[in-house]
């Protein structure tokens, strides 16, 4: 994967969970994809900053990034759905819920790469102890070579 305006979201995707309806008329679908082009590039800058633009997605983190997508273009440009108005109210959460996804991508809470985990999963590692001043000067050797 690349961060350079790689739409994450589908037309179908956003259609269903903002107009309710699949497929719609070919000029709304086009509308809609200009939004999601638009607003990818929110998504790569985020991608950018943690260093995840060349590894591979995960299934979670395909998923993720298609909901923020259809988020971010449902907040930045008006629904081209006729069936469904969304409120100022409904706007602002929408909002709101995206920048908490992209805050999480930001400070690793969410990750979105195969293979990896957030910053939020439990880590232990084994710290050698030296009983005495001769084991204290041995793991310090052996940490240095």
């Amino acid at each position: 994967m690349s961060c350079t305006g790689t739409r994450y979201g589908t037309a179908e995707q956003y259609s269903k969970m903002f107009c309710g309806e699949w497929p719609v008329e070919a000029q709304v679908q086009i509308r809609i994809e200009s939004a999601l082009d638009a607003t990818a590039g929110y998504i790569d800058m985020a991608l950018n900053s943690v260093g995840a633009c060349d590894c591979a997605l995960s299934a979670g983190g395909e998923q993720g990034l298609a909901y923020l997508n259809c988020l971010l273009a449902v907040v930045h440009y008006p629904c081209p759905c006729n069936s469904v108005e969304i409120t100022s109210e409904q706007r602002q959460m929408f909002a709101t819920e995206a920048q908490n996804i992209i805050d999480a991508i930001l400070d690793r809470r969410m990750e979105v790469c195969d293979g990896e985990t957030g910053s939020k999963v439990a880590a232990l590692d084994w710290a050698e102890h030296g009983l005495t001043v001769w084991n204290r000067a041995r793991i310090i050797i052996n940490r240095s070579i």
